[in-house]
C-alpha cells in the first residue's frame, strides 16, 4: 500500500504542485488515498441510494431530529 501511496504522490505532487508543509500529519490533507476514498464511497451513497430507496418507505428520523434538537 505504501508503494501505491507513494506512486500516487509523486503524480499529484508533479500534477498539483508540493503540499502545504503547515498541514503535514493532519487526516485528509497529508494523504491522497483518505480523500479519495471519502469520495468514492460518497459518490456511492449519492448513485446507489436513490436506486436502494426506490421500493420502500422512507425512514422516519422524528426521534433523532428531537434528540439533535434538545442537544
Amino acid at each position: 500500500m505504501e508503494h501505491f501511496d507513494a506512486s500516487l504522490s509523486t503524480y499529484f505532487k508533479a500534477f498539483l504542485g508540493p503540499r502545504d508543509t503547515r498541514v503535514k500529519g493532519w487526516f485528509l490533507l497529508d494523504n491522497y488515498i483518505p480523500t479519495f476514498v471519502c469520495s468514492v464511497i460518497y459518490l456511492l451513497i449519492v448513485w446507489l441510494g436513490p436506486k436502494y430507496m426506490k421500493n420502500r418507505q422512507p425512514f422516519s428520523c422524528r426521534g433523532i431530529l428531537q434528540l439533535y434538537n434538545l442537544g
